[in-house]
């Protein structure tokens, strides 16, 4: 089952989208992430979601955090994020503060969790979605960046890895496995290596290839 957490601003509109578009077949429960200080404006859409919720029969419950210091912030946040260690995550950061999106993000990168974050557009025309070890990259080093460059030279040229990275094959598969483990690479049910999304997105930033 899953759980979805998101912040909350002066309407629920976001936060109702994401919960229709989730279902509550496969969501458990829905987490509000407020400030201490939250403003009244916040109430009414509160109770809205808290109602809406009731009426599926989908649990419900807010959490306010403090939000004037960072580290307490993130401190707090991972608190309540190791209660849901072993659930499936889904983060909506479509409202609320800015300084609170920043606190969950960087609290969800210290503890290594892999969450489904979800922004809604303002107005309304779409949502951006995505895993978010997907979009960070871990340990990134000349080596890894020369083999995933490799790769990409292997799909191109349909030409075997050995043509690019001269090196014996227990090193060669050594880099593989670990550059595989990052999630920069993927093996098809035949053994094909494949760049990922991330992997693409690595050369991209380095303005390697496109």
């Amino acid at each position: 089952m899953t759980v979805l957490f998101t912040t909350l601003g002066f309407q629920e509109s976001f936060q109702l989208r994401s919960i229709f578009r989730h279902g509550n077949e496969s969501l458990h429960e829905v987490i509000v992430i407020m400030p201490n200080d939250s403003s009244e404006k916040t109430v009414n859409p509160l109770n809205t979601i808290k109602s809406f919720c009731e009426s599926i029969n989908l649990k419900f419950s807010s959490k306010k955090v403090e939000i004037n210091n960072i580290f307490e912030l993130i401190a707090q946040m991972s608190g309540i994020f190791y209660q849901y260690l072993h659930e499936d995550m889904i983060v909506n950061l479509s409202g609320g503060m800015r300084v609170l999106h920043l606190g969950i993000i960087l609290s969800l990168i210290n503890m290594k969790l892999n969450p489904l974050i979800e922004l809604d557009f303002e107005n309304q025309s779409g949502t951006v979605s995505e895993r978010l070890q997907n979009l960070i990259f871990y340990d990134i080093d000349r080596e890894k960046i020369d083999t995933l460059i490799a790769v990409f030279e292997s799909l191109e040229t349909n030409k075997s890895l050995s043509n690019f990275i001269h090196e014996s094959k227990a090193t060669l598969w050594r880099r593989l496995k670990k550059i595989e483990e990052y999630g920069y690479i993927i093996r098809d049910n035949r053994g094909k290596i494949s760049l990922t999304e991330k992997g693409k997105l690595i050369l991209k930033i380095f303005n390697l290839k496109s």
